[in-house]
């Protein structure tokens, strides 16, 4: 009966449970009296009380939804039913047990009675009977007091404890406690040494390998030398290079080349002498009008300068152009 767990849960633990459409129900407690008259003690006691007025605040409801994990409606269908268990038994006149709250009655009127249990607490069920005078306790009489005996002490004979032998067994005189604290102090610096060298080895592996230097190449000493640079005649080049003779008449220049310096001039020319035909080894180094630059350039009579143009443009060795 839902009706029955919501008064013995609610009840017990709230003091008060309202059941609509049936009644209040309240929880006392009766503290213990003394009665004067016949001297007697009655000790604390509980008490239920009934009243046929309620006022639905919906706890009914609320602790049936939670109870039994219900929607709002589905709850009320079901307190619905359980007030049904409840009030039909009593209209058609017969009593109505709930296990440990009491008894409901209905009278001819319609007025609900309600005989409470008798709760833990009452005389008859701790089957106490009320103290009606006081009998005092009688003390027990004192015994005589006996002195013991004291019996002879008997010598104890000592007993020679034999003696260690520390000689056998293991070389160190260590306990096994220390030799077990050394050794987890040893692991963890073993592991430190392991991890240090691995450290070390794998900085070494990533250091990037030594670049090898790339021989210079070997420049002759005669073309550091300083030039005499002259606008109308043709440079020479040293040694194993053979010039051809320009005819005084050139006044025409094809420059592909400029440096800063002449020595990079001659460099550069040295280099191409060998790496081209014997055309390109009558060449010309001369300064520009702000001596800024040393050019290289091919004399050519003015006949030939479109080809010799067009044959130094060839090579791809820069911007190919014409001075006089």
């Amino acid at each position: 009966m839902i009706i029955q767990q919501y008064l013995q849960e609610v009840l017990f633990s709230r003091q008060v449970a309202v059941v609509p459409r049936i009644g209040t129900f309240h929880l006392q407690h009766v503290p213990a009296r003394y009665h004067a008259a016949d001297r007697t003690l009655t000790p604390p006691q509980q008490l239920i009380t009934f009243s046929p007025l309620w006022d639905n605040d919906g706890d009914c409801q609320r602790w049936i939804a939670h109870n039994e994990n219900l929607l709002d409606y589905a709850a009320e269908l079901r307190m619905n039913k359980g007030l049904e268990e409840v009030l039909q038994p009593l209209a058609a006149g017969e009593k109505v047990q709930l296990e440990g709250i009491g008894t409901l009655e209905q009278d001819a009127h319609g007025h609900i009675t309600f005989l409470p249990v008798v709760l833990p607490g009452y005389m008859d069920t701790l089957n106490v009977a009320p103290q009606t005078h006081y009998t005092p306790i009688q003390p027990e009489p004192e015994q005589p007091i006996v002195p013991e005996t004291l019996d002879e002490e008997t010598p104890e004979t000592l007993i020679p404890e034999a003696p260690v032998d520390n000689t056998g067994g293991d070389d160190w005189d260590t306990p096994e406690a220390p030799r077990k604290s050394m050794a987890w102090i040893a692991i963890p610096v073993v592991i430190i040494i392991l991890l240090t060298g691995l450290g070390i080895w794998w900085y070494t592996s990533q250091q990037p390998a030594p670049a090898e230097e790339q021989p210079k190449p070997l420049v002759d000493s005669s073309l550091t030398e300083q030039a005499s640079v002259q606008d109308s005649t043709v440079t020479t080049t040293p040694e194993t290079a053979t010039t051809a003779p320009v005819a005084a008449a050139t006044t025409y220049r094809v420059v592909f080349r400029s440096y800063p310096r002449s020595d990079s001039a001659k460099a550069y020319i040295k280099y191409n002498q060998l790496q081209t035909d014997s055309s390109f080894r009558t060449v010309m180094i001369y300064p520009s009008s702000d001596t800024a630059f040393f050019r290289i350039a091919m004399p050519t009579a003015a006949a030939d300068t479109a080809s010799m143009k067009k044959k130094m443009a060839s090579y791809k060795l820069g911007k190919v152009y014409v001075e006089q």
